[in-house]
């Protein structure tokens, strides 16, 4: 590869990566999100999914005695069919159906079904994303 094709290849990424989505596309577009598990019992996500491939990753942040949380990554493909995403998560071979619900671009922050739960994710523009969050953006 050319390195100007790799400079642009490069700069239609981070494009990507920072670019506000609109409601219709939020979970895609090689977008970023954080999702606070809430106490000390529920993991915290942080969600990538990039749209020019139909991939992504999820990392649990599981609370753990040590104060230090314990990390877990899986990977997933998924499908998008209007506001849904359905993706099929490696290596276990499970589905899991998240719902886009609402979007505000004020605050960078969605409003998603997650396999019938409804959960808040933050994305990188958002003032409130704990540092390691931050580091995946």
């Amino acid at each position: 590869m050319s390195f100007t094709k790799l400079a642009a290849a490069a700069a239609v990424a981070i494009t990507a990566l920072v670019a506000a989505p609109t409601a219709a596309h939020a979970a895609g577009n090689g977008r970023v999100w954080f999702h606070d598990g809430g106490d000390q019992f529920t993991p915290s996500m942080i969600w990538s999914f990039d749209s020019s491939t139909g991939t992504g990753w999820k990392r649990s942040y599981i609370p753990s005695p040590t104060g230090w949380p314990v990390q877990r990554q899986t990977t997933f493909s998924y499908a998008k069919s209007g506001s849904t995403y359905t993706l099929n998560i490696f290596p276990y071979g499970t589905t899991n159906s998240i719902t886009e619900l609402s979007y505000s671009s004020a605050t960078d922050t969605l409003l998603v079904n997650n396999d019938g739960y409804t959960e808040t994710w933050y994305g990188c523009a958002n003032a409130g994303l704990p540092a390691y969050a931050r580091a995946a953006c």
